[in-house]
C-alpha cells in the first residue's frame, strides 16, 4: 500500500511538472545560446550545459507554483494540452503542499547552480540578480501578493519572460553579459510572446472568468484575441524583414532566414482568425495548431543558427 502511494504521488507530480512545455524553453534559451556563439564567444560545453540546468530548474519551478497557485481557479475549467492545467490538485488537493515544495525546491537548485556558475565563469556581476529576476517573474506569475496574471499583467509578463528573459538567459550563459545588438534582436520576438499567452489563454475564457482571472482574452474575447494574435506575428514578421534589411553586419542574413520562418506562425493566426474560435473545442483546436507553429518556427531558426555554425 505504501509503495503504491509512493507511486501515485512521484505520477502526480510528474504530471503537475508538463514537461512538454521544456522543448519550447529549451529552444527559446538555445536560440541565444546560439546567437552568442555565431557572434564570437566560445564554445564550451560544459558550461552550456551548466546554463541550462540553472534555466531548465527555473523554468520547471513556473509549472508547479502555477499548478498551486491556480488550483481554485483550475475548479471551473478542464485540462488541456496546453491550458487549464492538469487538473491534478483539483483532484487530489493533498498534493498541493508537494507542488508547492517542489516548485520552491526548483527556485532553490536554479539559484544554487546560478552561484555556481557565478564562481566557475565570472559573467557580468549581475548574472546572479539577473537569475533571481527570473525566477521571481515566474513565481509571481501566479503568486500573491502580485499574481500578475490575476491582475491583467500576464501577457507583458509573458511576452517579457518568453521572448526576452529566455533566449537572454542562453545568450548570458555563453556570452557572459548582454549587449546592444542582442537586446536589439530580441525586439521582433517581443510580439511573438504575445502571440504564445494569447494562445494558450483562448480556450479557457470561461474558466479563467469564473476563477477571477483578469486575461486579455477574459477581457476582449477569443475573436478579438484571434486579431491580435495575426497581428503580432505580422509585426514579428515585419520587424524581421526591417532588420534583416539595416542590419550592419553578417547577422542580416540569418535575420531573413528568421523572417522567412515566421511566415510559419504568422499563416497559423492568419487561418485561425478566419477559422475563428467559438467555443472551447474550436479555441483548444486553434491553440494546437498556434503553437506548434510557434515551436516550429524556433527549431527550424535553431537549425538554421547551428547550421551556420558547423
Amino acid at each position: 500500500m505504501g509503495i503504491c502511494r509512493e507511486g501515485g504521488v512521484v505520477r502526480d507530480l510528474v504530471r503537475m511538472g508538463r514537461f512538454r512545455f521544456l522543448l519550447a524553453g529549451a529552444l527559446c534559451f538555445l536560440l541565444g545560446a546560439l546567437l552568442a556563439l555565431r557572434w564570437g564567444a566560445p564554445w564550451d560545453p560544459e558550461r552550456l550545459l551548466l546554463g541550462y540546468a540553472i534555466f531548465g530548474c527555473g523554468h520547471l519551478s513556473v509549472h508547479y507554483s502555477n499548478e498551486y497557485f491556480d488550483r481554485d481557479a483550475d475548479r471551473h475549467g478542464t485540462a488541456g494540452i496546453f491550458s487549464g492545467g492538469t487538473g491534478v490538485l483539483v483532484a487530489r488537493p493533498e498534493r498541493a503542499p508537494a507542488a508547492r515544495g517542489f516548485a520552491i525546491g526548483l527556485i532553490a537548485a536554479s539559484l544554487s547552480l546560478a552561484l555556481l556558475f557565478q564562481a566557475l565563469y565570472r559573467p557580468a556581476p549581475w548574472f546572479f540578480l539577473f537569475i533571481v529576476a527570473g525566477n521571481l517573474l515566474g513565481w509571481y506569475y501566479s503568486a500573491p501578493p502580485l499574481s500578475l496574471s490575476y491582475h491583467g499583467l500576464g501577457e507583458a509578463a509573458t511576452m517579457f519572460g518568453a521572448a526576452f528573459m529566455m533566449p537572454a538567459t542562453g545568450y548570458l550563459v555563453v556570452k557572459g553579459t548582454l549587449d546592444p545588438a542582442f537586446i536589439l534582436f530580441c525586439l521582433p520576438l517581443l510580439p511573438l510572446g504575445y502571440f504564445f499567452i494569447l494562445s494558450v489563454e483562448l480556450p479557457d475564457m470561461e474558466a479563467d472568468r469564473a476563477g477571477g482571472k483578469n486575461t486579455a482574452v477574459v477581457r476582449r474575447g477569443r475573436e478579438a484575441a484571434l486579431r491580435s494574435v495575426a497581428a503580432a506575428a505580422f509585426l514579428s514578421t515585419a520587424l524581421f524583414l526591417l532588420a534583416g534589411l539595416f542590419w550592419p553586419d553578417p547577422a542580416a542574413a540569418f535575420l531573413k532566414v528568421m523572417a522567412a520562418a515566421s511566415a510559419i506562425p504568422l499563416s497559423a493566426g492568419i487561418w485561425a482568425l478566419r477559422a475563428g474560435a467559438r467555443d472551447r473545442p474550436e479555441a483548444e483546436a486553434r491553440t494546437r495548431l498556434l503553437v506548434t507553429c510557434l515551436v516550429l518556427f524556433f527549431l527550424l531558426s535553431d537549425i538554421v543558427l547551428a547550421a551556420g555554425l558547423a
